[in-house]
């Protein structure tokens, strides 16, 4: 115990809240519902309107076994986001806040439609008023600051160790490669949220004759798909020329920078959370092609903000990258 570094602390600490944050929420409508089941009529309203009439029906000891388990189920994506890179970096406490937040709408709603309905004999005249969904994602709302003020933030991760001197000649004709992957668990779940969110939705809206809908959301699919082609991997090349990138397997973005734009290149570790997420990002950090957390390169530019791209054996990189610039 007493040798835990402050980073192991930090990330069990972080572990805990995103575990334990929906599994005390799940109590919400577990323990408001079992309280209230008398009061409730059966058939009972299960699903809202916009516009707050109620407009679906079930039983309802299962509607309220079924909302605990929906808010509980969510402590398993959050164990599998305090584990990933993405809640490290300056985007930890944004990251657990919206996540919070989220499984305090998801528990709020549920007890605030049983509250709309305690005493009714036919849920046909329940309705979920706006200022009942405003105080849900009031306390929502509330509930995230508190989660992410208590966030503890994650210590980077040290840079990749320095390249001794390559011990180059002055005009060197070396070239180095480099790649990176993403993580096949990462993509499939980057995949499942920008590709079968917006298509399974559009393909149910065909079937019921929504045309307008479908093809919205049946195009956000198809470019989802797009932007998950190209985001597979990165390949990176240094050579006398400058720095050169492109993704694979689509053969966009890609770009290079010659030397007598470039002031620095040099190995550093990534944290998505420092740059938003996953993928082809903008930021106050800079530009950054990040398709995985750690090692990566940041090439700083005569103008503008730094350029980051994931790559393995980036030490490597930066040393070549470092002695053909000097000489170029």
């Amino acid at each position: 115990m007493g040798d835990r570094s402050p980073r192991d602390t930090a990330a069990r600490r972080l572990l805990a809240l995103m575990i334990g944050a929906p599994l005390a929420l799940a109590l919400l409508p577990l323990g408001y519902g079992l309280a209230v089941l008398g009061e409730l009529p059966d058939p009972m309203a299960v699903h809202f309107r916009a516009s707050g009439a109620a407009d679906g029906f079930g039983s309802p000891l299962p509607f309220i076994l079924l909302s605990a388990a929906v808010t509980a189920s969510m402590a398993l994506v959050g164990g599998l986001l305090a584990r990933s890179s993405i809640a490290a970096g300056a985007g930890s406490r944004i990251t657990v806040g919206v996540f919070v937040f989220g499984a305090g709408v998801v528990a709020g709603i549920a007890v605030a439609g049983m509250g709309a309905q305690r005493g009714l004999a036919d849920a046909a005249g329940a309705r979920l008023t706006g200022a009942a969904t405003a105080a849900v994602i009031a306390a929502a709302v509330a509930l995230g600051a508190l989660a992410a003020a208590a966030t503890p933030r994650l210590p980077g991760a040290p840079a990749p160790a320095a390249r001794e001197p390559l011990g180059l000649p002055e005009h060197s004709a070396s070239v180095w490669f480099g790649s990176a992957r993403m993580r096949p668990v990462g993509w499939w779940a980057l995949v499942a949220v920008s590709v079968l969110a917006p298509g399974l939705p559009a393909i149910w809206l065909y079937r019921e004759g929504e045309p307008v809908a479908t093809w919205v959301l049946g195009a956000t699919a198809l470019l989802g798909a797009v932007v998950m082609g190209a985001l597979r991997a990165v390949q990176v090349r240094i050579d006398a020329s400058g720095v050169h990138w492109r993704c694979v397997p689509l053969p966009l973005p890609r770009g290079e920078l010659p030397w007598s734009q470039i002031t620095a290149v040099e190995a550093v570790q990534l944290a998505p959370g420092d740059f938003g997420g996953w993928g082809w990002r903008l930021s106050g950090a800079g530009t950054a092609i990040l398709l995985r957390g750690g090692e990566g390169l940041r090439i700083r530019r005569t103008t503008g903000m730094p350029l980051h791209i994931s790559v393995d054996d980036a030490a490597t990189g930066a040393a070549l990258a470092e002695h053909l610039r000097k000489h170029s």
